[in-house]
């Protein structure tokens, strides 16, 4: 009888297969896949909601914007108003604790622009 054809010996070339199939394929390069990071997401919602709750307490009706810049892997929740009038700093500084940065500054059109950024709101997984 051929040694070829016993079972123990085509157990052996699968394994000797697959192992270099699984080889070949961890050399090909792989996309990352990307998932939102559902806990900083809910961070970014929430300083966007007490944001805009500073400013109606100012009286100021500011617009709020959420996104998002893939290429940094960033979140920002950005605000833009007549005037930044802060009448509860701990809450304030509450917020601030959340975010990875903060900026405030003029625009030429009188306005004061609010910037609070969020690092890694997104995370490879797999």
């Amino acid at each position: 009888m051929n040694e070829n054809n016993c079972p123990e010996n085509r157990e052996e070339q699968f394994d000797t297969l697959w192992d270099g199939l699984l080889a070949f394929l961890n050399t090909l390069p792989k996309e990352a896949v990307k998932m939102l990071n559902i806990p900083k997401y809910k961070k970014m919602l929430f300083t966007a909601a007490r944001l805009k709750d500073i400013l109606a307490a100012a009286g100021e009706s500011g617009r709020i914007d959420v996104d998002f810049i893939e290429e940094f892997n960033a979140g920002v929740v950005t605000a833009e108003a007549s005037s930044l009038t802060v009448c509860e700093p701990r809450l304030f500084s509450e917020l601030l604790a959340d975010v990875d940065n903060f900026e405030v500054y003029p625009l030429t059109n009188g306005n004061v622009k609010i910037d609070f950024t969020f690092q890694s709101v997104t995370k490879i997984i797999g």
